[in-house]
């Protein structure tokens, strides 16, 4: 059945109604609903107990949402499974894998970031690249048209770290995009990547909230807020 007990977990990633698992010998396991395969185990029958992701090891980072997953394996490919119906699997495709497939075109990703349909990654030489939906502008690259493959956000060429609309820039600035909150001061819309104001030396981001040199966490919905 491919049932296996997690042993030894180093990550952990959850979607909608599934969970999966990183484990230290580089395989992942799943478990939870899987009407659109979102395991990964080759099936579309749902598992109580932990089920092997097929086809993949040497697997280094994962991250899901809603009813996909995808993964970072060590020669910083990328593979994603699941639900597909916007292309945010990015193999060129709309269609549901219970197993993993590639992702197009990207062969050096360092960071995986999973948004409600729509999937970023940071790679090796510094850009972010997106796909999946965009109607609007999760992919920040100036356009509301989904994208079944990744294309590039706009003038990031420094990124070290990505979540699904932001990302972390060596300068220690953070730059974001699409429905928000941006923390640009205002609440528009932007289809390219734009700085998060009065932010800087930013060391970690986790969706709307960073880390500062200084030790200080700041939010934004509008404009950044120092939180208690």
């Amino acid at each position: 059945t491919g049932i296996e007990k997690i042993t030894s977990p180093v990550a952990v990633a959850i979607g909608r109604a599934h969970v999966c698992v990183l484990q230290s010998n580089g395989y992942v396991s799943c478990w939870g609903s899987n009407g659109v395969g979102q395991l990964g185990d080759g099936t579309k029958s749902p598992s109580e107990t932990p089920v092997m992701v097929v086809g993949i090891s040497e697997v280094i980072a994962i991250s899901s949402v809603d009813d996909s997953t995808c993964a970072i394996l060590s020669d910083n490919t990328l593979q994603c499974w699941g639900k597909n119906g916007r292309g945010q699997l990015g193999d060129g495709t709309i269609v549901d894998s219970p197993v993993p497939v590639k992702v197009t075109g990207i062969t050096g990703a360092v960071a995986i970031a999973a948004g409600v349909d729509h999937t970023c990654a940071s790679l090796l030489d510094l850009t972010v690249w997106c796909w999946g939906r965009d109607d609007t502008g999760q992919l920040g690259n100036l356009s509301t048209l989904d994208s079944l493959v990744p294309v590039a956000a706009l003038d990031i060429t420094s990124a070290v770290r990505v979540t699904p609309t932001c990302a972390l820039l060596q300068e220690g600035v953070v730059l974001c995009w699409g429905i928000g909150p941006l923390g640009h001061g205002s609440s528009t819309i932007s289809l390219t990547p734009v700085a998060v104001k009065n932010l800087e030396d930013v060391t970690r981001i986790a969706d709307n909230c960073a880390i500062v040199r200084d030790g200080t966490i700041w939010c934004w919905g509008t404009l950044p807020v120092l939180t208690g």
